[in-house]
This record gives structure tokens, C-alpha cells and sequence, in this order.
């Protein structure tokens, strides 16, 4: 995935891809700018099936295999929820931002 930044000055010409996009709204980026999101940290983990061939593989865990996990941020406007891959690409962008206005 490759984010890019722009300005859009006629808000009427989106037309967005029905199938990808439920709904487009707008947030002012000061009110981005101003807030610190809520972040959570999710686990990855994964089971092997009831067919895992352990009789090969002995020492696998028969429980979850708890892995590395990754922050997951959540920015909040009026009724929105800005979250998941959206919300980490943002979060990226707004601290460029800060540390290019300090």
C-alpha cells in the first residue's frame, strides 16, 4: 500500500468505488492535529488444526502460539471512528507533520 497527500478543492467530483468505500466524510486537520489517539496493543497468535501432523513435529505447540502483536490506533470525530490500516497510516503522517512545524 503507498499513501499519498494531496489537496482536493471540489469535494462534488469524488466518486468513490462503492464496493471499497461505505461512506466519505471530512475531519479538519487541526482536529487530528489536537488529539492524542487511543491506542491498543493486539496479540498474534495462531492454533494448529485438529490434522496438524504432530507425530512429525513433536515439540509444536498444541495450544495457541502466542507471536508478536502490533499497536492498533483509534482517532475519533463527532460520530467517526477512524481506525485499522487508516488510522496507522495517519498516525504516521501526523507525526511527520509535528516534527516538520516544531
Amino acid at each position: 500500500m503507498y499513501p499519498f497527500l494531496g489537496i482536493i478543492h471540489d469535494f462534488k467530483n469524488i466518486k468513490p468505488n462503492l464496493d471499497e468505500v461505505g461512506e466519505v466524510f471530512v475531519v479538519p486537520l487541526d482536529a487530528l492535529l489536537e488529539q492524542t489517539p487511543r491506542k491498543v496493543h493486539m496479540q498474534l497468535a495462531n492454533k494448529a488444526a485438529k490434522d496438524f501432523p504432530y507425530d512429525l513435529l513433536p515439540e509444536y505447540p498444541k495450544e495457541w502460539n502466542t507471536r508478536r502483536g502490533y499497536d492498533v490506533y483509534f482517532y475519533q470525530y463527532k460520530k467517526y471512528v477512524i481506525w485499522g490500516m487508516t488510522a496507522r497510516i495517519l498516525y504516521g503522517f501526523l507525526e511527520r507533520l509535528r516534527n516538520e512545524i516544531k
